[in-house]
């Protein structure tokens, strides 16, 4: 009887050797983890930081007591401190451009009658001049930088433009008993104005131009 043949069995999966352990791909297995610093280091930067705030501290007490105590300490220390301001501060005396005063011009000529200078004010600004009649009619004549607001009303006024004043266009404003003129001397940057108000007699426009045009 012939025998039958052996059979091999199958080792187990607990009897096959361990693979070795996986590698993530792009990692090297030799790569250190990274360390952190140790107690020890911390507790010494302590250290070192509170030793230098003592010194510090040390230094700023001994000049305090040298300066309260040494005359001589605190004489050097305010000499130190004024060259030091003396090279870094070079202040000049800020002059300040005095603005010229308005005189006004005077009239070389006035219509018939007692005129009287009742008002007469110059400032950087503005002058203005004010002659008066007995009988309350009054010439006004100003004169302002140009760029001044100048309101005269012109409200159901008789309005005139084609008035010359030495050479200069004016605005001519009759209205009841008062006459007004105004012209501007653009080279001097000046605005005049000549007012007649209070006398109907002299409200005839030859009568203003005749003043403004002798103004000295």
């Amino acid at each position: 009887m012939e025998n039958a043949p052996e059979t091999k069995e199958k080792p187990s999966l607990s009897e096959v050797p361990a693979a070795a352990s996986e590698v993530p791909y792009g990692e090297d297995e030799s790569a250190e983890e990274p360390t952190t610093p140790s107690g020890s280091g911390i507790a010494a930067l302590r250290r070192a930081w509170s030793a230098v705030a003592v010194v510090f501290l040390a230094v700023f007490l001994l000049l305090a007591a040298a300066y309260a105590l040494s005359p001589a300490f605190r004489q050097k220390s305010a000499e130190i401190i004024a060259k030091a301001r003396s090279r870094e501060i070079t202040a000049e005396p800020i002059t300040e451009a005095v603005p010229e005063i308005i005189e006004g011009r005077n009239p070389g000529w006035l219509p018939e009658g007692t005129w009287e200078l009742t008002f007469d004010e110059p400032n950087p600004m503005l002058a203005m001049k004010i002659y008066t009649r007995p009988d309350g009619a009054f010439i006004e004549i100003t004169e302002c930088v140009s760029g001044t607001i100048i309101s005269i009303d012109t409200e159901d006024a008789e309005i005139r433009e084609d008035i010359i004043v030495s050479g200069h266009s004016s605005v001519l404003s009759v209205k009841e008993a008062q006459i007004h003129l105004v012209w501007e001397d653009e080279e001097a940057q000046r605005y005049y104005v000549v007012c007649i108000a209070g006398a109907p007699e002299l409200t005839d426009p030859a009568i203003i131009l005749r003043i403004a045009e002798n103004l000295d």
